[in-house]
């Protein structure tokens, strides 16, 4: 979740640590985690999970009808990719501590990114409603990643 200036953080606590700050919520949101896949698994419950969207820093209809109304490269509206796996850093180290043979993933950056950059716009349309939720569009280009779930 993003944070604006004078927005109060939610911090993660159990029963064995009362977060004071976010290295403290972090291990607790890891461990919580962690322990709740284990008890699905260990109940033969099959788990998908989808990884997080590649986030943009824009309202990415309000930069594509920009883009439009001045004549910019469509293909201009995207974010680094590098700046996209910092972002997801955390949660990706825990899926990497995961039994990868059981659980699915779904990666949507698999299909919005390239080597270099995470894309905002396909074929003239808006892959986003907002700058992290798809549009129609956006929805459709990452169908493809729920045919094959095991």
């Amino acid at each position: 979740k993003m944070q604006g200036a004078g927005q109060k953080q939610n911090l993660y606590s159990n029963s064995e640590i009362k977060s004071k700050n976010v290295d403290d919520s972090k291990k607790v949101f890891k461990k919580e985690f962690i322990n709740t896949i284990n008890l699905l698994l260990n109940n033969n419950f099959k788990i998908s999970i989808f990884k997080q969207v590649p986030q943009h820093k824009y309202w990415i209809p309000n930069e594509y009808m920009k883009y439009q109304i001045f004549k910019g490269d469509l293909n201009d509206i995207k974010r680094k990719k590098n700046e996209y796996l910092l972002r997801v850093k955390f949660l990706n180290e825990i899926f990497e501590s995961l039994d990868k043979n059981k659980i699915n993933y779904l990666d949507p950056s698999n299909i919005l990114c390239d080597e270099d950059y995470c894309y905002a716009i396909k074929n003239n349309y808006p892959l986003y409603r907002d700058y992290n939720h798809f549009s129609i569009y956006g929805l459709n280009e990452i169908e493809k990643l729920f045919y094959d779930l095991k």
